[in-house]
């Protein structure tokens, strides 16, 4: 992936052409050529939904108090929803 580049000529490696692409995931982070993050909100929105449903049975136990389950829900839920959300672009 090339960003903001104006030489698009192939990179070469090990006597081959690497494939040029228009995303790539780093640190869980979907980043597009085009500087757009929909796929990226989109992805953590999914994981953070998927971090939800995990503490499905934590949240429907009368054991923890809610301020324990108010703490689990903002460092997992909600750190993985907005982890890398400082680089999103804003349009609007």
């Amino acid at each position: 992936m090339a960003l903001n580049a104006t030489n698009r000529s192939p990179v070469q490696a090990r006597n081959g052409d690497l494939p040029y692409t228009g995303r790539v995931t780093y640190l869980g982070s979907i980043i597009s050529s085009e500087g757009e993050a929909d796929l990226d909100i989109q992805s953590r929105r999914n994981k953070a939904r998927t971090s939800l449903n995990t503490m499905s049975k934590v949240r429907r136990s009368s054991t923890y108090s809610t301020h324990t389950k108010l703490k689990l829900y903002y460092s997992c839920v909600l750190t993985t929803l907005l982890y890398g959300s400082e680089c999103w672009r804003l349009t609007k």
